[in-house]
């Protein structure tokens, strides 16, 4: 009789598997049943690797839509990012037109305002000019410089101008009568001339004003000495050039005014060489050109 276990067990499955075997019975060996366990585990194993696969599958769908849904997120919150951009940038641009408004607004306000001053100065049609005959041409005996002739065109044109006959012009005053003479040049440049006449800028140039500029000497006719000192008094950097920076600056000290672009269009003109401002030559030529 075996003494080990298996031994025994082995001999009775044995003993078994023979009598089923003579009995016409499907008994099994060891190995048989042996290797339905291996298939077994194999089958399970298998169900395992499976589960897993389908696991890491599901993990993979959801990982997916785990991103889709970041990126639609984020696409939002760049879509409201841009929409706040396109609000403030519509703001700006509606708070530009409302500034634009006010401005025009500001000017309209203005020119109401210089017009009604003119129609209160012009009101007064009946009054009479200040000066007589006899007094006129005791008053331009003062001005030096131009000949009589000049003096009398000169004043009659501001007394054509002077339509309220108070002794002063506004600058739509001026505009009209530079129209009369058949002036037909720009806005600007009409306001240009008329704030070369007002030294003090109050908007009204005083026949004393109107005429002291108008009869200042004439450039043709000062001596090359004359036109130097003048073009020392311009050239600050004293490099033998005057640019229009220098001009401006002189004419700031001087109390007097002249439009960036009438600068900027005279030195074009006479700059010849293209060095980016006037020799003395060509200041010479600029100053005496009829």
């Amino acid at each position: 009789m075996p003494t080990c276990r298996f031994q025994r067990y082995t001999c009775q499955i044995s003993i078994g598997s023979t009598k089923g075997r003579q009995q016409g019975t499907s008994g099994g060996t060891l190995t048989e049943t042996v290797n339905k366990m291996a298939d077994d585990k194999k089958d399970k194993k298998e169900e395992a690797k499976e589960k897993a696969k389908d696991e890491k599958k599901i993990e993979k769908k959801e990982e997916k839509m785990d991103k889709k849904t970041e990126e639609k997120k984020d696409e939002k919150k760049v879509e409201k990012k841009e929409e706040k951009v396109d609000k403030k940038t519509e703001e700006k641009k509606d708070e530009k037109k409302e500034e634009k408004k006010e401005e025009k607004v500001d000017k309209k306000t203005e020119e109401k305002k210089d017009e009604k001053t003119e129609e209160k100065v012009g009101a007064n049609d009946d009054r009479k000019w200040p000066m007589s005959y006899q007094e006129e041409m005791e008053y331009l005996t003062q001005f030096e410089g131009v000949t009589h002739k000049q003096k009398l065109s000169y004043l009659n044109f501001f007394k054509m101008a002077d339509t309220s006959k108070a002794g002063e012009i506004t600058v739509f005053q001026f505009r009209d009568a530079v129209v009369k003479l058949g002036f037909c040049g720009q806005t600007f440049e009409v306001a240009s001339m008329f704030v070369d006449l007002n030294p003090n800028e109050d908007r009204f140039v005083s026949i004393d004003e109107f005429m002291t500029e108008m009869c200042k000497e004439d450039s043709r006719k000062r001596t090359e000495k004359d036109m130097e000192a003048i073009f020392n008094q311009l050239d600050a950097k004293k490099d033998g050039l005057i640019t229009p920076d220098e001009i401006v600056t002189f004419l700031k000290k001087n109390n007097r005014f002249m439009l960036d672009e009438n600068i900027q269009s005279m030195i074009m003109k006479n700059d010849h060489d293209r060095d980016g401002g006037l020799s003395f030559k060509e200041f010479l030529v600029a100053a005496t050109r009829k």
